[in-house]
């Protein structure tokens, strides 16, 4: 019994080891299985093109699918028919489908994307400032997407609308683009030139002109559309006359000149201009004089004509500096008595008076107040002021009115008698004051008081 139940107990274990054996067999089984199947995934990772996995996306039910990032570089749309790398239909078929198969598939539609655009009406040259207009055509003409974008390479040399109008801006030379949708660049090169000038000419007829005078004088420059119209003036003789940059002319001195036009490329147009002198026919002193005292002063003037004659200096001169002088302002100064000529000379012309040089003469006289009141038997010394004080002759002569009251010796009054008298001074050249005295009656207490007085 003992070794039945050992028997069994034996035969149990063993089971367990055949149970423990299979199930580790199944493992190790799985186990392979799932090795294999990951090195069969990643050999079909490491095997199949890059393009496969380089985008993500399911087809549609044409077997295409959108790729708007380009990755495969076929433009936004390709098919993946078979499992096969991204390709196109061209003309709707498909490249991995058998040829001539009358069982194969009917394909969608493809897509068919633009290789470039065309260009018509290309010039090689635009002159600054003009305008062109280039045409472009996709191509293919059945692309789907026949949009395209222009473009320049610099705006500061030439512009291009959407339109395909190109503008010139400066001179250089520009490439124009024009871009499809799916990125197809086509381009062409356009040189802006500058448009110069093919002649210039003087339009002001101005032939004569006066020394002095001024004048405006233009030119035209054509073509119109020339890029630098800027005109630089010349004058052939700037003593004859002179020429500013705007063209603006003046006379300098009697003979004849050229005036020269030039374009900035050296074209040249020229006028002769005879620029005449305006003989003076007249010359007036304005504030001439006779007679001038001694140590006056005055300014003298002169008026020429006609008015526009060419040299309006003028001269002036004294005969005699002794008795006066004058100077090229015309200011004259009166030195000594005496007589003298006045000159005032132009170029061609020119006018005189004589001026007498005179004393200085008194402009009046006043006589001293002295005492209203003189006693009979007495005497008086009598003054006056003259004016202006350096008059040259300051010689009075007194009078008066009844000389049985009062004489006069000098400038002494003698009071005779008693009554009123009018005392009178006047100067060499006429200027007279008076002034009336009382004289009283000469009693024996005006002796006395007469005796103070003096």
């Amino acid at each position: 019994m003992i070794a039945f139940w050992k028997r069994f107990a034996k035969l149990n274990t063993c089971e367990i080891l055949v149970k423990n054996a299979i199930v580790k067999k199944n493992r190790m089984v799985r186990m392979k299985k799932r090795i294999i199947s990951a090195l069969i995934i990643l050999t079909m990772i490491l095997i199949l093109p890059l393009d496969v996995i380089a985008h993500p996306g399911r087809t549609d039910s044409s077997g295409g699918h959108k790729d708007n990032n380009n990755k495969s570089g076929l433009g936004s749309y390709h098919y993946h028919c078979g499992g096969h790398p991204p390709h196109l239909h061209s003309n709707g078929a498909c490249p991995y489908s058998p040829s001539g198969n009358s069982n194969q598939t009917k394909q969608m539609p493809a897509i068919v994307y633009p290789s470039k655009v065309n260009f018509e009406n290309i010039l090689k040259e635009i002159s600054i400032g003009d305008s062109h207009i280039v045409k472009g055509y996709v191509y293919p003409s059945n692309a789907n997407d026949k949009s395209f974008t222009w473009k320049s390479s610099d705006e500061t040399i030439a512009t291009v609308d959407s339109n395909g109008q190109i503008i010139g801006v400066r001179a250089g030379t520009v490439t124009i683009s024009a871009i499809t949708s799916n990125d197809k660049v086509s381009a062409f090169n356009v040189k802006i030139i500058e448009v110069v000038a093919k002649s210039i000419a003087i339009d002001s007829e101005i032939n004569t002109m006066n020394i002095n005078d001024t004048a405006r004088l233009t030119a035209t420059i054509a073509p119109e559309n020339t890029t630098n119209k800027d005109i630089t003036w010349i004058s052939s003789d700037e003593a004859i006359a002179t020429i500013d940059s705007s063209g603006q002319i003046r006379g300098m001195g009697a003979g004849t000149v050229t005036i020269s036009a030039i374009s900035s490329n050296d074209k040249v147009s020229a006028v002769s201009v005879e620029i005449f002198e305006v003989i003076a026919t007249g010359i007036v002193i304005d504030n001439k004089i006779d007679v001038i005292s001694i140590g006056d002063t005055t300014k003298l003037s002169a008026t020429i004509t006609p008015a526009n004659a060419t040299y309006k200096d003028i001269v002036w001169k004294s005969s005699n500096i002794k008795t006066a002088t004058i100077d090229n302002e015309g200011n004259l100064v009166a030195l000594d008595t005496g007589k003298t000529t006045i000159s005032a000379m132009q170029k061609d012309i020119q006018t005189s008076f004589e001026l007498a040089v005179k004393q200085i003469e008194a402009d009046s006289i006043r006589i001293i107040p002295p005492l209203d009141k003189l006693n009979a038997g007495n005497s008086l010394l009598l003054d006056v002021e003259i004016i202006p004080q350096n008059t040259f002759d300051q010689t009075i002569k007194w009078e008066v009115s009844d000389g049985s009251i009062a004489t006069i010796e000098g400038n002494t009054l003698l009071a005779h008698k008693s009554g009123k008298i009018i005392i009178s001074a006047t100067s060499s050249n006429g200027k007279n004051d008076t002034i009336e005295i009382e004289v009283d009656s000469n009693s024996w207490w005006r002796k006395f008081f007469s005796f103070t007085q003096k």
